[in-house]
């Protein structure tokens, strides 16, 4: 199997969709929040695994990236997923990966939408994130 086919079946899975029918999954351990996370958390591993890393040179920088949609006005259904990722408990850079926003895009949006106070929340947010994903 493939690391793209992998990445689209584990994706509509976390997205409480049945991957060969394209119908939405009954009431099932799918729905479980943990699992949402983990689901997501795999996608994310996959989309990494699957990029080509490039050569290390002594003393060159690496150029800035940015992320796929950046800059980029947020659509309907961007902010649909977003709501619906973040309810499920992902995290900004789980959400911003699967959007391909940058975190500060995602921290930004959750804000207008009214998830988040302001960007030291997010901030916050995502410290304690990251300190859950490393224990």
């Amino acid at each position: 199997m493939d690391a793209t086919v992998a990445h689209d079946l584990i994706e509509k899975l976390a997205l409480g969709i049945d991957p060969v029918s394209g119908a939405p999954l009954d009431e099932s351990v799918f729905h479980n929040p943990a699992v949402i996370r983990a689901l997501f958390m795999a996608k994310a591993a996959l989309a990494t695994a699957a990029e080509p890393r490039p050569r290390s040179t002594q003393g060159a920088t690496r150029p800035r990236t940015t992320s796929a949609n950046a800059g980029k006005k947020w659509e309907a259904a961007d902010k649909e997923t977003l709501r619906e990722l973040h309810l499920a408990g992902a995290s900004i850079r789980q959400i911003g990966l699967q959007l391909g926003r940058s975190n500060g895009g995602i921290v930004g949006q959750l804000i207008k939408e009214g998830f988040l106070k302001d960007r030291d929340a997010g901030l916050a947010a995502m410290q304690r994130q990251d300190a859950v994903m490393e224990s």
